[in-house]
């Protein structure tokens, strides 16, 4: 029964964490600023 719970919060956690990157690929297509310099990377001259 342990084994059941145990898979069942990391299946969870997985699909918590695509839907949240995801989320943040969608919100930063809807912003023209960059984010972050791993969304930049090489697009229009970049963050360095």
């Amino acid at each position: 029964m342990e084994q059941y719970i145990i898979v069942g919060i990391i299946v969870v956690l997985c699909v918590l964490y695509i839907l949240r990157k995801f989320v943040f690929k969608s919100k930063a297509a809807r912003n023209s600023a960059c984010g972050g310099c791993d969304r930049c990377s090489g697009k229009s001259g970049g963050c360095h």
